[in-house]
């Protein structure tokens, strides 16, 4: 297989209502020169055999099995086998409009550009995981206007802040090993402004392409002590930085 365009890795733990879904979005997708990483972080439910079963029908579908080690550590297993151009990352519970990395791609290639934004729907389900609501949000292009980097520290809304509207350069990446460094919350906020760092020109899709679902049970619907902790990690992360 030739060189894919863009490595989407997807972080799967104990997402066995969903994960069909969101594989179903990705191999939809209208750019097809493309990998899908499922990074199967020790789920304990049937995620696994239900990502390998698109395995077998599609053959850039790899699964890859690890030891539970949170959102961080699966999202750099994925860094560490993507083998194209750009990656992305993608959540296992959501799924996507069959456009969005094709039009992310179009806009990162012509002007050598080395990221990409786009908007998302946040959409409740209640526990039958049925639609209770939704809503569309945008990233705010007055952010690129000065400082990024400061606005990011500073103003960041959050299409900025999450890691999985965006497409990214991999060099990038792996040349300044801007791996995600914390447990459980706020990975993204650590990561986002290193990757700001190296970062010359960042581009703005203006659509709602990335459906990111709340559910009951996920991680950041209800409060816990970690939050607080990975707070610290995370400043010291960048102070350290």
């Amino acid at each position: 297989m030739e060189k894919p365009k863009i490595s989407i890795v997807v972080a799967a733990y104990n997402v066995e209502g969903y994960i069909e879904k969101c594989l179903e979005s990705l191999i939809a997708q209208s750019i097809k020169e493309i990998e899908i990483l499922v990074i199967n972080d020790g789920s304990r439910d049937n995620t696994v055999n239900i990502a390998n079963e698109f395995t077998k029908r599609d053959k850039r579908v790899r699964v890859i099995s690890q030891e539970n080690g949170g959102l961080s550590a699966a999202r750099n297993t994925g860094i560490n086998h993507a083998s194209g151009e750009f990656i992305a990352f993608v959540d296992g519970d959501d799924y996507l409009d069959k456009s969005m990395y094709e039009n992310l791609y179009k806009k990162i290639i012509p002007g050598n550009i080395d990221l990409v934004v786009c908007g998302f729907k946040k959409i409740w389900l209640d526990e039958g995981a049925s639609k209770l609501r939704e809503k569309e949000y945008y990233f705010n292009k007055d952010l690129l206007n000065g400082d990024v980097l400061e606005n990011f520290l500073c103003k960041h809304d959050e299409p900025f802040v999450v890691a999985w509207n965006k497409l990214y350069r991999t060099e990038i990446i792996k040349e300044n090993e801007l791996y995600f460094e914390n447990r459980a919350f706020f990975e993204d906020v650590g990561f986002m402004p290193r990757y700001l760092y190296f970062c010359n020109s960042i581009e703005v899709v203006n659509e709602a392409l990335y459906y990111y679902i709340q559910r009951e049970g996920s991680i950041t619907r209800s409060y816990n002590p970690i939050i607080d902790e990975s707070l610290v990690n995370t400043m010291n992360v960048l102070k350290t930085f």
